[in-house]
């Protein structure tokens, strides 16, 4: 594994991220990115969609999709938002001691 993928591992580990297309689709071969050389096509995928782990549970699917005029792929995601909101109106209470001026030292 290169250094640059053992640091993107490192970080996706720090912060609670995960590849929501690889999560979702596990045994999907799709690329987001072509290339053409003397011996064919080269495929490989370089885009990602990181998300936070807890939210894998609010995704509806993700797609790799081709795109138009381009060598890269687009990658999109949709959420399934839940809408419940049962709360009241509520209020809201400034601090106004924060306008203050506080002295250094």
């Amino acid at each position: 594994m290169s250094n640059y993928a053992n640091i993107l591992k490192a970080f996706n580990e720090e912060h609670n991220l995960i590849d929501s297309f690889r999560t979702l689709q596990p045994d999907c071969l799709k690329y987001t990115w072509r290339g053409k050389t003397r011996n064919g096509l080269v495929q490989s995928r370089l885009d990602y969609l990181f998300i936070s782990t807890h939210m894998i549970y609010d995704v509806d699917n993700v797609l790799i999709n081709p795109s138009v005029k381009s060598d890269h792929s687009i990658i999109s995601i949709n959420f399934n938002i839940k809408q419940d909101n049962d709360r009241g109106k509520g209020f809201w209470k400034f601090n106004s001691s924060l306008l203050k001026k506080q002295r250094l030292c």
